[in-house]
């Protein structure tokens, strides 16, 4: 597994969608994670090789 920090998480998972990987098909990690400090999402090729995209929140004041 590879991870990889991203400024737009809903980008990049498109991106990723748009390049063949599909989001995990377990139940527990087919939806996007939110913890409060971090959203992260697991995307899969179609080869199998498996991305944890995250996308740290960061306060804008």
């Amino acid at each position: 597994m590879i991870r990889m920090n991203v400024d737009d998480l809903d980008e990049t998972v498109a991106f990723l969608e748009a390049h063949g990987f599909h989001k995990a098909r377990h139940e527990a990690a087919n939806e996007t994670i939110d913890t409060g400090s971090s959203r992260i999402n697991i995307m899969v090729s179609e080869s199998g090789f498996i991305l944890s995209v995250s996308q740290h929140i960061k306060d804008r004041d």
